[in-house]
């Protein structure tokens, strides 16, 4: 109402958020850029080895790409327009004359824009060639083998470019890293979300699923005489603002899925199917917050 402004002293919520909050957070982050992660970097040195996991898979993505009859008929027209000269295919003998490789962008247009009649989602800004991006693969990855080839084969070099080539050159580089402990920088008030970001290097993007991130996984070691753990927070920032503004609806919806799983560790295990159906619902914040505002279950 206009006419009876109330003016509110949000001190007292605000201190207990910077003490009780944020002070903890603090604390936590400071002490994590102190001790790092400790890391096996003979582990990671030997993913370089011909004869390493993610060699071989690439390897082996290269052998099944150039199996597919489109890469077949893109290498066979350059290797017409050269003359038929050529001493290897990606790069793995001495090239005579120019042969498909998948590491150039001219070489993928020509297979899946010219080749395949595919359609770019977008074009570069500077040459307005088609990019062939992470959402191209994304579009044309589950239809056509080439593509999700060509996915597999960016995957795995990133992979290798990042987390093996990229950390092993800052860890036998960096001072704070002589005793094999990765220290990663962390700040939370430059991001508008509000949310942690990990920086030089990112730990927040380190690939989780799928034997090629149980490869990247391996790097990190606990020293001797402790143990690896893994933690996350269930809808952290949601949890966080409900007891911050004291709302005692938001907070009965925790207080649900929190029944729930003590409701589910008592009950035997050929009983609980009924219970994780009701807590994959109501035990979801984000679902049961969908059903506070607009009553439909998702």
């Amino acid at each position: 109402d206009p006419n009876r402004r109330k003016i509110v002293n949000y001190q007292p919520w605000y201190k207990r958020h910077l003490l009780g909050h944020m002070s903890e957070q603090v604390l936590a982050i400071s002490t994590k850029e102190q001790h790092g992660s400790n890391v096996d970097i003979e582990y990671m040195k030997s993913l370089l080895l011909p004869t390493s996991p993610m060699q071989e898979a690439l390897k082996e993505v290269i052998e099944n790409l150039y199996d597919c009859p489109h890469v077949k008929a893109v290498n066979a027209k350059m290797l017409k327009e050269s003359g038929g000269r050529s001493g290897g295919f990606f790069g793995s003998a001495v090239q005579a004359a120019p042969m498909f490789t998948f590491s150039k962008p001219s070489h993928k247009i020509q297979l899946y824009i010219e080749e395949m009649g595919l359609e770019p989602l977008s074009l570069t800004d500077k040459s307005g060639q088609p990019q062939i991006d992470k959402a191209f693969f994304e579009a044309y990855r589950e239809r056509y083998r080439e593509v999700e080839l060509g996915a597999e084969y960016q995957e795995i070099t990133k992979l290798v470019s990042t987390y093996i080539k990229g950390w092993l050159e800052k860890l036998l580089s960096d001072r704070d890293s002589k005793d094999s402990h990765f220290r990663a920088l962390y700040r939370f008030f430059d991001i508008v979300s509000g949310r942690l970001a990990s920086y030089n290097p990112n730990h927040q993007n380190i690939p989780s699923r799928g034997k090629k991130a149980k490869v990247i996984k391996r790097i990190f070691r606990s020293p001797v005489g402790y143990l690896k753990m893994q933690a996350d927070y269930s809808a952290h920032e949601v949890k966080g603002w409900a007891l911050f503004a004291r709302d005692a609806g938001l907070l009965k919806s925790f207080m649900a899925g929190l029944l729930l799983r003590q409701k589910l560790v008592v009950t035997p295990k050929d009983e609980r199917e009924e219970i994780f159906k009701e807590l994959k619902q109501k035990g979801d914040i984000h679902i049961v917050n969908v059903f506070r505002i607009f009553k439909v279950w998702v």
